[in-house]
């Protein structure tokens, strides 16, 4: 069996060294994208190479050779190897994390959290996947304001939902609202949300809640966490630490953790400590693949068995991590090869 590159085996290694519990489900996906010319800037690889390598690994073309994929393969797959090697050999460049972008080569680390791993998360990120209450567009803070359109009213009976495409956002009202209000969530905060008449786009104007509507209120907190201990990157491929950079982002900004999609923040425990007991809390930074960028709620697992007493329904959770000892993945390791400095800033928002 082929060795790994050194980039991957050291993708592995951090990622085994969470605190929660070792992934027994770690997947790959890889994606080399075909071009007619020579220019790989575009995202896609030379023409010259890619003949290569399909000629060299015809097993795995997809569409009729308009581009290859080995599409989640369990870790220990030698096929993995084989396959990334051959891709070096024949002069494609291998991205040693997703902050290295357009290269004709994606790479994608996948893991599938087990039922064990949620449980024993000090950390989870909390999404509802029921009802669409309302629909939303952020303020120049990030916070969200309601828009005013026709699925007001045809929801107006529903007390609790998230926004339309924006899973994590929860809101509530009436019965919902003093059930969230009487739940004794440390750190929660309910915030009442305006309404706006988008008809006027570049200066949406606040209106009054429509008769029979009830107003509705952002499930928040007033805790805010510190920041992340991972290394950030934006679209543009730069790298940078979280302390100090908020957004607005020109390009974006993303949490990085090798080639994993869906990452794991960390922590590191003396900080979380520091804050006190809470059960849900905002993250220091913005995150989007553009502006708006938006902060994102992580909660204990108390939140989780409250929400279960009082009937709340659909919630996904996907764990992070709070360590004892500092994660040499991100910035308590040594400095990222791409390290860039501070991304540039759009006009930063009043808050």
């Amino acid at each position: 069996m082929q060795p790994l590159p050194t980039q991957l085996e050291n993708t592995i290694k951090q990622s085994s060294s969470c605190t929660l519990t070792p992934f027994p489900m770690l997947y790959w996906t890889i994606t080399v994208h075909s071009h007619d010319d020579d220019f790989p800037e575009k995202g896609r690889l030379p023409r010259k190479i890619y003949d290569k390598v399909l000629q060299r690994f015809p097993e795995h073309s997809c569409a009729r050779g308009e581009y290859m994929q080995l599409r989640q393969v369990p870790e220990n797959d030698p096929r993995i190897a084989e396959f990334l090697n051959g891709l070096r050999e024949e002069g494609a460049i291998l991205p040693m994390d997703r902050s290295v972008m357009r290269t004709g080569v994606s790479m994608s680390h996948l893991r599938g959290d087990t039922p064990e791993e949620i449980d024993s998360a000090p950390l989870l990120e909390v999404l509802h996947d029921g009802l669409i209450i309302a629909e939303t567009d952020p303020l120049p803070d990030g916070m969200p304001y309601v828009i005013r359109e026709p699925r007001l009213k045809k929801q107006r009976n529903r007390d609790f939902g998230h926004a339309f495409a924006w899973n994590q956002l929860m809101m509530v009202r009436g019965e919902a609202k003093e059930k969230f209000e009487s739940s004794g969530l440390r750190g929660l905060k309910l915030i009442p949300l305006e309404l706006k008449d988008k008809r006027f786009w570049e200066n949406p104007q606040t209106v009054e809640w429509p008769e029979g509507v009830e107003p509705l209120f952002l499930v928040w907190s007033e805790v805010e966490l510190p920041p992340v201990r991972n290394w950030l990157f934006d679209n543009k491929g730069r790298v940078f630490p979280s302390t100090g950079n908020r957004g607005p982002f020109t390009d974006g900004c993303l949490v990085l953790e090798g080639h994993f999609n869906i990452i794991r923040r960390h922590y590191l425990k003396a900080e979380i400590d520091s804050l006190g007991e809470f059960d849900i809390a905002y993250t220091y930074e913005r995150h989007g693949s553009k502006e708006p960028c938006d902060r994102v709620l992580l909660v204990s697992q108390r939140f989780r068995r409250v929400m279960a007493e009082l009937g709340f329904k659909k919630f996904v959770y996907y764990p992070h991590c709070v360590d004892a000892e500092p994660w040499p993945g991100g910035i308590d390791g040594p400095a990222h090869p791409r390290l860039s400095g501070p991304p540039p800033a759009e006009p930063k928002p009043p808050c």
